[in-house]
């Protein structure tokens, strides 16, 4: 996923799965997850122009902060299926 930007559905993908699974899965200092997610941000720039910037640091601290993880696809399918079919195709 870090690996292929996107043009629709990057500030969702930022706060529910990118800075979720950089804290509570890898492990990340806030430092480090922040860092991957603007690495990403940037590459969603070349895509689409993003403000997500301003909400990087949001995200990775409310993410430590309530414990948040990453959604399993089936939860995805159901809550954001916009969203699931973005990721699909992607993973595929």
């Amino acid at each position: 996923l870090l690996l292929h930007p996107v043009s629709d559905g990057r500030h969702r993908i930022l706060w529910l799965i990118i800075a979720p699974f950089c804290v509570n899965i890898l492990k990340l200092s806030d430092e480090e997850a922040m860092k991957v997610c603007r690495e990403y941000i940037n590459q969603c720039k070349v895509v689409a122009e993003t403000d997500a910037d301003e909400q990087i640091e949001y995200h990775v601290l409310r993410a430590r902060r309530i414990n948040l993880r990453p959604p399993k696809l089936s939860t995805l399918k159901e809550n954001h299926p916009d969203l699931y079919e973005i990721v699909k195709e992607i993973v595929e």
